[in-house]
Order: structure tokens, then sequence, then C-alpha cells
């Protein structure tokens, strides 16, 4: 279905809110939710996020011929200089305020 370097992308379905699965999987188990398994609600923790992006502004996705499998069309968008930068910072090792530096530099959607 795909050729070198193709991303694809799958139709997951409705989305299904995580409380709702631990109940369901508690009453699969044969038990009671809260009564027999507590269920703790502790938020985010720093790096979570409640929707994941799956394409950036630049991207947009293609039908394959199985309804729900897409392609991304990716357009180039590293420059040389830009591939250059990266394999400096690569031997670097472990300077992250460089690498978070590049990244927004690089890539217009990066946020951190």
């Amino acid at each position: 279905m795909g050729e070198k370097n193709d991303v694809f992308v799958f139709d997951m379905g409705e989305s299904v809110r995580i409380l709702d699965l631990a109940k369901k999987m508690i009453a699969l188990a044969g038990l009671e939710p809260e009564s027999d398994i507590k269920i703790a609600i502790t938020g985010l923790r720093p790096g979570e996020k409640l929707h994941e992006e799956l394409l950036s502004k630049n991207e947009k996705l293609l039908p394959t011929h199985h309804a729900k499998i897409m392609r991304a069309s990716t357009p180039a968008s590293l420059t040389k200089d830009g591939m250059q930068a990266l394999t400096d910072l690569g031997k670097q090792r472990g300077d992250h305020q460089a690498t978070r530096n590049l990244l927004a530099e690089l890539i217009p959607e990066y946020q951190y």
C-alpha cells in the first residue's frame, strides 16, 4: 500500500472517555466500579494532552484503497541548512535548550 517515507493515519473511530473505559473494564472483570475498585482522577501530568494533533498545518490527508487508512501528504520542509543544523545538534547531545530553540525555528507549529 505504501511507498518509501509514507506516513499513514488510521480512522480510529469515535473517541472514548477514559473514565467510561475504566468502568467498563472493571465491570468486564466481574467487579463493581467504586465499591470493588476505586477510580482516582489525578488530572493531567506534565506533557500530557487531552487531544493530539495528527497533522501539521501544511499536511493534508489523501485516500488509500482502504476506507479507514489515509496517507498524509507531507511537503518537504527542511532545507539543507536545517538538516545540517539537526546533524550538528545531534553531535552535542544533551543541550535541551538548543534542541527546543532549533525545533521552534524549523517547525512553525512547535510549542514548548
